[in-house]
């Protein structure tokens, strides 16, 4: 899917022209009568000459209410003695001092019909009649609240209380070779509102609506983003004034002597006064289109992209699209939203919120939604909430996040998550309601007439158990080959062989108890250590955490305290494995050599390093690893860079898809006796803040023999752009090194 964009709101400068006009006294004969004028303006158009310029709203109505909007006796609506001049024109009453009114203007295109009122305060829309394309719909309201202090001269600014719905293609040209011209179009739409209020500005009803096939806009052009589309189909949908409008949106396109382009759009958003644009190349692959939403009928100067969702639009137009976003704020719910069918989204939470303040499930699902990353999606309370309902053929998959729902308007429990007939796969995270029903949390559910499936292969769960099933179903919900152990409130489950803990007691009592190996342990958030503990020595272990953001793994004693606790010999002959989470050697500013000794293997996977990693021992691997920039003191008390990793004695070490961030302080291999030595670098990327060291430094007091590849990693800069170099050390140090399989230093040369 192509980018998606969603511009924010730009308003549109607006004159005034003040004309002859009609007067009229309103109100008690008895009350001292003041002379109001409104200057009433109609918003220019686009760039466009024809199609949302506001040219053919010429037709003026008016009408004048009480503060509580009710019809004035005697008082019914007005049409302007004339049309609107160049979009303009102004109107002049007579209104007693010390009241309140409402008054509404109403224009439209002259002699239109499909807009029926009694009086202003409702306006019906027949869309009987309608036909695509007809510029001769659109038409504006302003409703203006207003206490007579005296004389009066304002200014009434109009707007359209309709979204514009836009399709534009970019491929017409190709199409046309084909023989493909488009000369007609349909629209077809679900559920469009069709009364609207003026006053307070709500709309009512719920229609189907067909925009009968009529010929396509041809002497204008769709401009998005700076780029410019071939109009199929423009149609104007009453909206209200706060909030959105979803609707499924069937497009048909009409060629001579060709088949028809059908273009079918699910849950598009429509909002008052705002364009939604579907573009991009229907005719030669009409399964290929982004939802883009402008304001104002103009184009905005801010412009958000639906990779990042920071707005409750943004996320709903991301899931009517489909593809992959992130969170980059928190996000406000106040009505469901839903991925359509067939459509296929991936959310990362990146720690943010998504809060429901409605009284039904923030997020149904009727396509395929992956959610991960940490964050939390709140389902709230007062109603029959859900956080995430998954309907009939719907899929969830969920790797991480927190999921919360509360209480129902009688202080019962809710559902986290339910299928009605949808599929559930959970593989991580952390699942909670806050009060029972009966005695049973509903953190997981089933629809008993149409259960659908779920599947635990992870995560925590409150004060429920996923292998207890269904409430009244029953059975289970976990994987074949996992388990489920309760730890405090908390139901946590892994694989059959996985040991979880809950804190650094816990696994001490796991590591003390360890019957067989090779033995994993699930670790939650928080700080663990195996400093000091024998048990660890000689063992094949792994230490999942719960995330690097989550996780912290302390190498050594006494964070800190400068000095103490560097060599840390608990994995001594062991091999251990460390996935998804962050390795913590110091403070940050205390010069130390803190890290492991004599460990056979180590294995680090998605892990973050945090200070100087230092090592003594056997074989190393960092595998997606971020090394993040360190500092140190010296002797004198100074703040100095310093190494991401340093390395005493070794077999080989490999680092792929790394990164690292420091003053030009990368490796430091650094060795004191002879043993032959291996480092791998494969895809890594080296960004220095400043220039002090190669990448890689080689140093040692024997003839120590290096050998150092690099691949797929041959350039280093710094932040701004200036190159370094990839290694570097002693002139006399024994040593041969490749990049890209090709000898570029060898033992004797000058670094």
């Amino acid at each position: 899917m192509n980018k998606k964009l969603l511009k924010s709101f730009a308003a549109a400068a607006m004159s005034v022209l003040a004309i002859a006009c009609a007067k009229e006294q309103v109100g008690p004969v008895d009350g001292e009568i003041c002379e109001a004028t409104f200057d009433v303006a109609v918003p220019g158009g686009i760039s466009t000459k024809t199609i949302a310029d506001g040219t053919t709203a010429k037709e003026l109505w008016y009408q004048v209410f009480d503060k509580d909007g009710n019809v004035i006796a005697g008082l019914g609506k007005t049409k302007h003695e004339s049309l609107l001049s160049d979009r303009q024109t102004s109107v002049s009453m007579q209104l007693v001092k010390d009241q309140t009114y409402n008054i509404v203007f109403w224009a439209q295109s002259e002699g239109q019909t499909c807009y029926k009122f009694d009086d202003l305060s409702q306006i019906t829309v027949d869309y009987a009649a309608a036909k695509a394309n007809e510029e001769s719909r659109d038409a504006f309201l302003a409703v203006k609240n207003i206490t007579v202090n005296g004389p009066i001269n304002e200014t009434v600014e109009m707007k359209r209380p309709f979204a514009q719905l836009n399709i534009g293609t970019a491929d017409a040209a190709i199409a046309a070779k084909a023989g493909v011209v488009i000369k007609t179009s349909k629209v077809e739409m679900k559920g469009l509102p069709n009364v609207l209020n003026t006053i307070n500005g709500t709309t009512d009803g719920a229609v189907d609506v067909t925009f009968a096939d009529n010929a396509v806009p041809s002497t204008e052009v769709l401009s998005v983003n700076g780029k410019e589309y071939t109009y199929l189909a423009m149609n104007y949908i009453l909206a209200p004034a706060e909030g959105k409008e979803i609707s499924d949106v069937k497009a048909t396109f009409t060629a001579e002597g060709k088949d028809p382009v059908s273009l079918s759009a699910f849950s598009v958003p429509f909002q008052r006064n705002y364009r939604t644009n579907i573009i991009g190349n229907i005719l030669t692959n009409s399964a290929d289109f982004n939802v883009i939403v402008v304001p104002d009928f103009e184009d905005g100067d801010k412009v958000y992209d639906l990779d990042n969702i920071n707005s409750a639009g943004a996320l709903a137009a991301l899931f009517a699209n489909g593809g992959s976003g992130k969170l980059t704020g928190d996000v406000e719910l106040t009505e469901m939203i839903s991925v359509p069918a067939g459509k296929e989204v991936v959310l990362n939470l990146n720690g943010k919120s998504i809060k429901n303040t409605g009284r039904s499930e923030a997020i149904r699902i009727n396509g395929t939604l992956k959610i991960e990353g940490d964050g939390t999606v709140d389902g709230g309370e007062g109603g029959n909430n859900k956080a995430v309902l998954v309907a009939n053929g719907g899929e969830l998959v969920i790797n991480g996040g927190t999921f919360t729902v509360g209480r129902d308007a009688d202080n019962a429990g809710n559902t986290c998550i339910e299928t009605w007939g949808g599929n559930v796969e959970i593989y991580g995270g952390c699942f909670r309601t806050d009060v029972d029903w009966h005695g049973w949390y509903y953190v997981l559910n089933q629809k008993n007439q149409q259960p659908g499936t779920i599947t635990v292969y992870g995560g925590r769960f409150e004060k429920y158990n996923p292998a207890d099933g269904d409430d009244n179903l029953h059975g289970t919900f976990l994987a074949p080959g996992y388990k489920s152990t309760k730890i405090g409130d908390y139901y946590v489950v892994t694989k059959e062989d996985v040991t979880p803990v809950a804190d650094q007691a816990g696994l001490d009592e796991a590591m003390a108890n360890l019957t067989s190996e090779p033995a994993t342990i699930s670790l939650p958030a928080g700080n663990f250590t195996t400093y000091g503990k024998e048990v660890t020595k000689g063992k094949t272990l792994t230490f999942n955490g719960d995330g690097a953001e989550n996780t912290n793994f302390v190498v050594g004693k006494n964070l800190g305290v400068s000095g103490e606790g560097n060599s840390d010999y608990s994995l001594e002959n062991a091999d251990v494995t460390f996935n998804d989470l962050t390795i913590t050697t110091g403070d940050g500013l205390s010069y130390n050599y803190r890290g492991f000794v004599r460990a056979k293997s180590l294995t680090f996977v998605n892990c973050t390093i945090k200070e100087r990693l230092s090592y003594w021992g056997g074989v190393v691997k960092f595998i997606n690893c971020k090394f993040e920039p360190n500092t140190c003191k010296d002797d004198h008390g100074n703040i100095l860079p310093d190494y991401n990793i340093t390395t005493y004695q070794g077999t080989e070490f490999s680092f792929e898809n790394c990164s690292f961030k420091s003053a030009g302080k990368f490796m430091n291999l650094y060795k004191e006796q002879n043993v032959p030595y291996v480092v791998r670098v494969k895809d890594c990327t080296f960004i220095a803040t400043a220039i002090d060291k190669p990448v890689l430094n080689m140093k040692s007091y024997t003839n120590v023999e290096y050998k150092i590849y690099f691949e797929g990693t041959n350039i280093a800069k710094t932040e701004d752009g200036v190159e370094f170099p990839l290694y570097g050390g002693e002139t006399g140090s024994n040593a041969e090194v490749y990049v890209n399989n090709t000898l570029v230093w060898s033992k004797g040369q000058a670094f």
